[in-house]
């Protein structure tokens, strides 16, 4: 609760805190601890506080005379000892701001180019010299220009156009039951309600769709860094399968981490047995104070049990139990008006969203239904149309949804333009095979006897006098030709 007293845990948890301090058996803070703040949440805070009381030594000692003679263990510190030029952080800075440089005071850059160059120095140098530039070289640079703004284009506009396209497809989205939600009557209802977690079931639903965002945007980041290296030039197919293997692997990678981190953050919050801010995980039970009878507070607390396939489920044995939400009569509090399809309530709202769906949302009778349940009146709302192409069911749990980053499908862009541009050879020599007909033998063999004779006559010589040839020269030289292949050389070389 803030100064004015209208900040409720329930609907800000992040943001509602005041001052801490040590308070009397009056109710009176007898010293307000600078820097130290309470929060609805134990990590907010944490993150809203700062550590000035421990560089004031009058602070710490003022602690140590309030707490001194109704402690066990006596507070007695000596404050830390702080200096401007060698901290960037002030002692005033909040814990939020330490933690999101993760703790660093100073990132230390020892970089060695001996090292580097010993690892990596090359066979062969080159050098270049500075010239001015020729009108030649000035219309060959601005041909090569707009060659290269040719070529980017040609890589921007189909993406941009296929980009847009999709943009035009109808998609699922929450925007139209935000009037709906952000209107809701409040009640005092049920931990089973539909209304009672309504809010931040969309909430989060929201929140892990922009998680998913940033989670994809950081890893293309990292993923478009690399470089796609081959000792040679690859033909067209090879190129398909290799870079499809690459962006197979860079999906089921980014997919896998994503789905480890939130496994890890369900894991912290079970193990640490956090209470819901919904109590959807526990029941606690208030009575008033024998001094004040017009204050109430917590006292006790046990844990919440679902019953959803007829076994009684502990959210103190597992953080999974979930039974179907429902709206009951905002009247009688007790008659049910309507069970809501693939939605549950559970020990936590993140856990209860994981194992729900959204088939309601998809059928406009449910949809109908819910909203006259609701009393709502906004009877206009329209159910969502599930397309065609989509590899999702309505019923499909959103933690299949969500584990696969919540993509209906990713696009593979990739040009063999680009990268024989980049890598196309300077020059190439062709092979060809072939083997002589018969035609061809004897057209030869007589052009080279009649070429003989005459050169032989020219020179002074007796003409040959060939009456015939023979067939068995003929085949001889059929049987020659036929095991000496006509071949030549296939190379690509990069110079």
């Amino acid at each position: 609760m803030d100064v004015n007293g209208n900040c409720s845990c329930k609907t800000h948890p992040t943001t509602c805190g005041e001052q801490s301090g040590i308070i009397d058996t009056d109710s009176e803070h007898m010293y307000v601890i600078p820097g130290f703040r309470t929060g609805c949440l134990t990590v907010v805070t944490l993150f809203t506080s700062t550590l000035e009381c421990y560089f004031d030594q009058s602070c710490l000692d003022t602690i140590y005379t309030l707490i001194y003679s109704t402690s066990f263990f006596p507070f007695n510190a000596t404050a830390m000892n702080y200096s401007s030029s060698a901290s960037r952080y002030n002692t005033t800075t909040k814990i939020q701001e330490i933690i999101e440089q993760l703790m660093i005071e100073q990132w230390n850059n020892v970089t060695s180019f001996d090292s580097y160059f010993s690892e990596c120095n090359p066979d062969s140098c080159t050098y270049i010299y500075n010239k001015q530039a020729d009108w030649i070289y000035v219309i060959t640079t601005i041909v090569g220009l707009v060659g290269g703004l040719t070529t980017v284009l040609r890589i921007l506009i189909p993406p941009l156009v296929a980009f847009i396209r999709r943009k035009k497809r109808l998609v699922t989205e929450l925007d139209s039951y935000a009037e709906l939600l952000g209107n809701a009557p409040r009640f005092r209802t049920k931990v089973d309600d539909f209304r009672h977690i309504a809010g931040l079931f969309f909430q989060m639903l929201y929140s892990f769709c922009q998680l998913s965002l940033q989670t994809i945007d950081t890893a293309l980041v990292t993923f478009n860094s690399t470089a796609f290296i081959t000792p040679n030039l690859v033909p067209l197919a090879q190129f398909q399968v290799q870079t499809n293997q690459f962006v197979n692997q860079f999906t089921q990678n980014t997919a896998r981490s994503f789905a480890s981190t939130l496994s890890l953050i369900n894991n912290m919050t079970q193990a640490n047995m956090l209470v819901s801010g919904l109590l959807t995980d526990s029941i606690s039970t208030i009575y008033p104070q024998y001094y004040y009878l017009d204050y109430e507070y917590v006292y006790d607390r046990r844990d919440q049990e679902y019953n959803s396939t007829g076994i009684e489920c502990d959210c103190e044995e597992t953080p999974y139990c979930i039974q179907q939400a429902v709206v009951y009569d905002s009247n009688s509090g007790k008659n049910i008006l309507f069970h809501t399809p693939g939605i549950y309530v559970g020990c936590y709202i993140v856990e209860a969203l994981l194992q729900s769906d959204l088939q309601c949302f998809f059928d406009f009778d449910c949809l109908q239904s819910l909203l006259n349940a609701l009393s709502s009146a906004y009877s206009n709302v329209s159910a969502i149309v599930l397309p065609n192409s989509t590899h999702y069911a309505a019923d499909t749990p959103m933690q299949v949804i969500v584990q696969n980053l919540m993509v209906e499908e990713w696009n593979n862009d990739t040009s063999y333009d680009s990268y024989f541009n980049i890598c196309r050879p300077d020059h190439c020599t062709a092979m060809y095979v072939s083997r002589g007909n018969v035609v061809y033998i004897i057209t030869t063999t007589i052009g080279l006897i009649g070429g003989l004779t005459k050169v032989m006559h020219r020179y002074g010589q007796t003409p040959l006098k060939l009456p015939f040839i023979p067939p068995s020269m003929i085949e001889q030289l059929l049987q020659v030709y036929h095991d000496s292949p006509i071949s030549g050389h296939l190379g690509v070389n990069k110079t």
